[in-house]
């Protein structure tokens, strides 16, 4: 893939770099004998899943490694079987939240609830708990921290 001076499919290439492989596969035989193959891409943003041809080489390529060759096809149907609604590539932009029992169907929205609101932050050093303290809370220097487990 050529690298672009930008982050949209139509930004201009940036000529200063050379094209880099984004997408390869690869056969191996385990310590047991056994052999495998392995497709591997550098691209998979939720918006990536919209282009129909990106979604046609994921299937083909999920074909390929599982030895199905006969059902790779140049004109494979690989349209969404319900809503697909992407949040937007970006830091702490993931659907939070998600639990499996929000999929009830084929007509779920994917993500099921579209929650990407960005977690709230704490401030570590502000444990202030009137039953067991009075005095006012002190300020620390220390920057604030966002909670992965309460989002």
């Amino acid at each position: 893939a050529q690298p672009l001076n930008g982050m949209k499919q139509d930004s201009p290439a940036d000529e200063t770099k050379p094209p880099m492989p984004s997408e390869w596969t690869r056969t191996y035989t385990s310590p047991s004998g056994k052999k495998g193959r392995v497709f591997t891409t550098l691209y998979g943003t939720p918006e990536d899943l919209l282009n129909e041809g990106y979604r046609r080489m994921l299937v083909n390529a999920c074909f390929w490694a599982l030895g199905m060759e006969d059902a790779i096809k140049e004109d494979a149907d690989v349209d969404f079987v319900g809503p697909f609604k992407p949040n937007t590539f970006g830091n702490g932009t993931y659907a939070r939240g998600i639990k499996p029992e929000a999929y009830a169907g084929f007509k779920s929205p994917i993500p099921a609830n579209h929650n990407t609101k960005k977690p709230k932050v704490k401030h570590k050093g502000h444990h202030h708990s009137p039953e067991k303290n009075n005095k006012p809370e002190k300020k620390t220097s220390r920057k604030p921290t966002a909670s992965i487990a309460t989002g």
